[in-house]
């Protein structure tokens, strides 16, 4: 029997079609696809099973704006593939269920889409319904905002795991983007894109705390092009003073799944240290460039754990014990 319903080498080879079809042929949704519209959406769920009977739920929200019009691709060709295969078959995050979004500006034609929680090439299906067109910049604040605040507010709202509700784990809900959040959240928006009545606005800090019960709320400041160094700097603080050291610089794109694989690992207790994710990195051939940018991008943020802490979830006497991080 097998022991997941996900196999890397059946990925590969999807990974090698995508690499002969343009994102044109690959994407080829015109609007919004209804297996990924969030509007009357009750609740997605992250449930146990035979395959999976420890999940440990993602949520990967990708920013889908004309500034990452290149990334659904990456992912599609390649970046799955890659986390999916050091989750599992490397141990970096066993019994991960992933739910694949994307998120755009409030006032876009599609601000948000949501997936399903799946364990298999799903989730490639799910990415591929999306609508990749270029869409984006300015946001109902305006420059240099994006609709980040929509998805962490449903993900807050409208989902339930068994991570959590059975063994005290939290989820990991993992934004990519280059913007800073509206501070807000209206009621308009909620109205238009989930059909949901809201008694007020919400504001960027009362949506994180209740994001926060049960949610790792993470987010890479993905290096854009398209910004000033000041700017990029600007929108990285400001993450920084919401998130603290879970906000977290990607300095490439090619960086997406190796990042995400060594950060929940270490939170989750499947990774002992930074160096200990970076050696495991090396030893199924990551190159020396990415592993010198992740030690870059994840220092401050493993030096912030308390790596001899027991692990979240499992009782102190039969946690997994852990060696301080070597910085």
């Amino acid at each position: 029997m097998a022991k997941s319903p996900w196999s890397t080498e059946a990925s590969k080879v999807l990974d090698e079609d995508r690499t002969t079809k343009t994102a044109e042929e690959t994407f080829t949704a015109k609007g919004l696809d209804p297996a990924m519209n969030p509007y009357g959406v009750r609740v997605r769920e992250s449930r146990a099973s035979e395959l999976s009977p420890h999940p440990r739920s993602i949520v990967l929200g990708i920013d889908g704006t004309v500034s990452h019009r290149d990334w659904p691709m990456r992912i599609t060709r390649g970046s799955l593939t890659q986390l999916m295969g050091l989750l599992i078959d490397h141990g970096f995050l066993p019994n991960p269920q992933v739910l694949i979004s994307m998120i755009r500006d409030d006032m876009d034609e599609v601000p948000l889409e949501v997936g399903q929680f799946e364990v298999d090439e799903k989730i490639r299906e799910d990415l591929e319904r999306c609508f990749i067109k270029a869409s984006g910049g300015a946001g109902s604040e305006g420059y240099l905002h994006e609709a980040y605040l929509l998805l962490i507010w449903w993900v807050a709202t409208h989902t339930a795991c068994d991570c959590f509700e059975k063994e005290g784990r939290k989820g990991y809900l993992i934004i990519a983007g280059d913007e800073m959040s509206n501070a807000r959240l209206g009621q308009d928006v909620v109205r238009r894109v989930t059909g949901e009545t809201l008694e007020n606005d919400l504001t960027f800090d009362e949506i994180i705390r209740m994001a926060e019960e049960k949610w790792k709320v993470i987010f890479f400041y993905s290096h854009s092009n398209f910004y000033r160094e000041h700017e990029q700097t600007r929108v990285f603080e400001w993450w920084k003073s919401k998130l603290g050291h879970l906000a977290i610089h990607l300095y490439d794109p090619e960086d997406l799944a190796v990042q995400t694989a060594i950060v929940t690992g270490l939170l989750d207790g499947s990774v002992i240290s930074l160096d200990d994710g970076l050696t495991r990195l090396a030893s199924v051939g990551t190159s020396a460039q990415i592993i010198d940018r992740v030690r870059r991008a994840l220092s401050a943020f493993a030096a912030s754990l308390d790596l001899n802490r027991p692990v979240e979830g499992v009782p102190a006497a039969t946690g997994k014990k852990r060696r301080a991080s070597r910085l």
